[in-house]
């Protein structure tokens, strides 16, 4: 079950228990900040934003740590206009761990 924290425009949300993302809600729509784990938890922050009638404006990370990107597949795949932000520094890192491979075709 997710543990959702609103915080005036942003939203916290806990996925597995632990790995946090975030949803900043603008106006136009809302930027998402890290993805968490690959959790089935995912498909329902999805369904979450659709159900809002807004867009999903940008996907950023934080700094390249699984627990960042892993859900990131399944957002970028139920968004797949939306951009992603990251640090020059943390792509030189998802380059080193290979992780690349997995995202490379929605970047």
């Amino acid at each position: 079950m997710l543990q959702i924290e609103p915080f005036a425009n942003v939203i916290q949300i806990t996925v597995a228990q632990e790995n946090n993302l975030f949803l900043v809600k603008e106006n136009d729509g809302f930027i998402l900040i890290d993805t968490a784990v690959d959790s089935s938890e995912i498909n329902e922050i999805i369904a979450l934003i659709k159900q809002s009638g807004l867009s999903l404006k940008a996907i950023a990370f934080t700094h390249s740590h699984d627990d960042h990107l892993g859900g990131f597949v399944k957002f970028k795949t139920a968004f797949p206009d939306t951009p992603v932000l990251f640090p020059r520094r943390e792509y030189q890192l998802i380059l080193k761990k290979n992780y690349l491979e997995k995202i490379s075709k929605f970047l």
